[in-house]
């Protein structure tokens, strides 16, 4: 196990929500770690059809989204 180490942000979850937090925290210069317990992506992955994005009419499933 690593040492600890202090951070600005500490963000939990690497869904889509997660991701768009951490990616706007380091454009605003902020020390920031995330943290999930399986795969970048969250429940978008197991999602079979997303039928509500913008610009995706027909919709699309949500591996091929991520």
């Amino acid at each position: 196990m690593s040492d600890p180490k202090e951070v600005e942000l500490v963000v939990i979850g690497a869904g889509v929500a997660g991701c768009t937090a951490t990616l706007y925290a380091k454009r605003y210069g902020v020390d920031v770690v995330m943290l999930d317990r399986g795969v970048a992506g969250g429940q978008l992955l197991t999602a079979s059809l997303i039928q509500n994005y913008p610009g995706l009419p027909e919709g699309i499933s949500g591996p091929e989204l991520s």
